[in-house]
């Protein structure tokens, strides 16, 4: 397991345990449906600056749901962006507007996807995309029948999952849009977020945690190196989808400078 998965492993067992931090294939679509989903997490390295795209909405350090986050950003005038690449092989640096923002690019095409498939949960058009190969999983008897108990439920989110001989599963099929997926890692998020339904207090409550789990699985990598093309349509993806500044899990997406802040930082203020 790599340092990205071990990352996301854990911000799903906070999410599991119930902590507040609930909540691309690149293809820019046209204006989006606005989510009434998105995880709430605590960071204290969110600033006052950040308040320029989510006037009034940070207080103790929670971030705004998805709805409060798009509306504010759906109605003001969309900034310029320009993509200028990508460092480390895992931000992607752009000039959004006057700021110079700085993106995580794995947890940026998380919140997208995440974003898309609430979308596509909301409107009930959940397409799968079948695996050339299904992915057999090895799993114990248990496990087994309590994943095949709830195929049909998740056939529904765009997983297929069905018996492949003795205690092991198989999964057939994803929902459209999502990239390469470690399946026996998917597999035991899934387990660990169907585990809880039984307990979950509405059906949002239970398709919130597998939506952010297949977003999270699906989503690019960070260390992975991405055309030019790709850092431009998941910086226009993710501007389009509002700025949101954390993915489903609670993680920061993105550090913003404004122009004053750059100013500051070179001594610039009183000088021209």
């Amino acid at each position: 397991m790599d340092h990205q998965e071990r990352e996301c492993r854990h911000r799903h067992d906070l999410l599991q345990a119930g902590s507040s931090q609930q909540a691309p294939e690149f293809a820019l679509t046209a204006e989006r449906q606005t989510a009434s989903f998105s995880g709430r997490g605590q960071d204290p390295q969110i600033g006052a600056s950040d308040a320029g795209i989510f006037p009034g909405a940070i207080e103790g350090n929670q971030l705004p749901l998805a709805a409060e986050a798009v509306g504010v950003y759906r109605s003001a005038e969309k900034p310029d962006i320009l993509p200028l690449g990508q460092i480390l092989r895992t931000y992607l640096v752009a000039q959004v507007g006057e700021e110079l923002h700085v993106i995580d690019q794995h947890t940026a095409h998380e919140r997208v996807l995440f974003q898309r498939l609430w979308r596509g949960w909301q409107s009930r058009d959940m397409p799968s995309q079948p695996l050339l190969i299904p992915v057999p999983v090895e799993l114990s008897a248990a496990q087994s029948a309590l994943l095949l108990t709830r195929s049909n439920e998740l056939e529904k989110l765009g997983l297929l999952v069905e018996p492949f001989g003795g205690t092991a599963v198989a999964i057939r099929g994803v929902p459209v849009g999502l990239g390469k997926i470690d399946a026996a890692l998917l597999v035991q998020d899934l387990l660990d977020d169907v585990t809880e339904w039984d307990r979950a207090s509405s059906l949002e409550r239970r398709v919130q945690p597998v939506l952010a789990s297949l977003a999270c699985h699906g989503a690019v990598r960070a260390g992975r190196v991405l055309t030019h093309p790709e850092i431009q349509r998941l910086i226009l993806d993710w501007v389009e989808e509002g700025l949101i500044m954390t993915c489903p899990h609670g993680r920061r997406t993105a550090f913003r400078l404004s122009t004053d802040e750059l100013a500051k930082l070179f001594g610039r203020v009183g000088w021209t």
